[in-house]
């Protein structure tokens, strides 16, 4: 068996999980860990690592605050070949959990543990369930049997049945002081980027603000707040740029463009300053507000919200260039009203 040992920072969870590490670590130790867990928050907030992570911690044969990353049981998890430990998503981006893969479950988790005792299955994300595959599972969360341990991942925790809920433990996932800290030391290579403007335009999750980075959405973004704003002021032909953002990720074009018009309606509401997201882009955006209908931004908000709606439902098959056409008119009509 290969036998490199496991760096120490794929072993810890990330700071601002500290507090919710040491909940299950004490509840470990006092050997009352409960069956069920059910790990909420935004995208972005590293739900599913804790998840993998205290997964191997308690797969681990000598683990201590974190597992040691050393013994045959850390090795076989860094293998993704643990055969105690079971991991369920839909078979296909977009689609839901079905039953077929909850009564795989059921299988395995009736099965004696091969290793340390304990056997895992972590879901996610947990609302993808179908209501079949959601009533399947109920049945193990509500007579669970040995030591299995269910971690449930869910960035909208509101639309899952109220009875699976309550048989889950909860612990919820909010970025913090110390998420501002360990995204400053990531970007220190990138001195210029402010690790403060990059959390707020990503919600406070701060693996979306890495990301934000390094899918380069900040030149997406600037890119198309100055294509609104040579269309507010009359400068830019209306849809000359089309093929360019056609050549871009398109739901992170549209969640520009709903970042951007938000900031726009704070400015009509004249919000304090402070609640835009995009402060690095006021002057802009304050030229922007000055030709702009506050009726018309906010029925093109709508609009975007549900074209990004229609974008992040893989059974819908749009037409890219219709869709920023038509977003990129309805400007053009909220700068003309």
């Amino acid at each position: 068996m290969h036998t490199q040992n496991v760096s120490v920072e794929h072993l810890q969870c990330f700071p601002w999980q500290v507090g919710q590490w040491r909940q299950l670590v004490s509840q470990f130790r006092q050997q009352r860990l409960g069956h069920a867990f059910l790990l909420c928050g935004s995208p972005g907030l590293g739900k599913y690592s804790f998840a993998e992570k205290f997964a191997q911690f308690l797969l681990c044969k000598q683990p201590d605050q974190y597992a040691c990353g050393n013994c045959s049981g850390c090795h076989l998890w860094a293998a993704n070949n643990h055969p105690d430990l079971l991991r369920i998503t839909p078979e296909e981006s977009g689609k839901n959990i079905k039953i077929d893969q909850v009564r795989a479950m059921v299988d395995f988790i009736s099965k004696t543990a091969q290793r340390t005792g304990y056997k895992i299955v972590i879901i996610a994300p947990a609302e993808a369930l179908n209501k079949a595959a959601a009533n399947a599972l109920l049945k193990s969360l509500e007579e669970p049997s040995g030591k299995v341990i269910f971690f449930l991942i869910s960035h909208q925790p509101g639309i899952l049945p109220a009875t699976i809920l309550s048989r889950c433990q909860r612990l919820n996932f909010l970025a913090d002081a110390e998420s501002a800290l360990w995204l400053s030391e990531q970007l220190k290579e990138s001195a210029q980027l402010d690790a403060h403007l990059l959390l707020k335009i990503s919600e406070y999750a701060p693996l979306q603000a890495l990301a934000l980075v390094n899918s380069r959405y900040l030149d997406l973004r600037n890119q198309l707040l100055q294509h609104l704003l040579g269309v507010a002021q009359g400068t830019a032909s209306l849809l000359t740029p089309v093929a360019g953002f056609l050549k871009q990720d398109l739901l992170k074009w549209t969640e520009a463009f709903i970042s951007l018009l938000t900031d726009l309606l704070r400015l009509k509401l004249q919000a304090d300053k402070t609640w835009l997201v995009n402060q690095d882009c006021l002057p802009d955006l304050q030229k922007i507000s000055q030709h702009c209908n506050f009726y018309s931004l906010l029925e093109l908000l709508t609009k975007l919200i549900s074209a990004r709606q229609w974008l992040l439902n893989a059974q819908i098959h749009l037409n890219n260039q219709l869709l920023v056409e038509s977003l990129l008119i309805y400007f053009q009509q909220a700068v003309s009203s």
